[in-house]
C-alpha cells in the first residue's frame, strides 16, 4: 500500500537580509505557521507565510 502525506495548507519562505539563505517549510495549520514566523523574525529573517492550495481555504 502506497501512503500518501497530507498536503501542507501553508507554506513558510524566509530570507536572512543580506545573504542568500532562505528556509522553506509547510504547516498544516495556520496557527504553527505563525509561530514559527514570530520566532524566525526575532532571528532576523524576513518571513512570508502564503496558502499553497488555494483550494484548501
Amino acid at each position: 500500500m502506497i501512503k500518501i502525506a497530507p498536503l501542507k495548507k501553508y507554506s513558510l519562505r524566509a530570507e536572512r537580509p543580506g545573504t542568500h539563505q532562505y528556509l522553506t517549510e509547510g504547516y498544516n495549520s495556520l496557527g504553527k505557521a505563525t509561530e514559527r514566523k514570530a520566532a524566525l523574525e526575532e532571528a532576523g529573517y524576513t518571513v512570508l507565510v502564503t496558502l499553497s492550495d488555494p483550494s484548501a481555504a
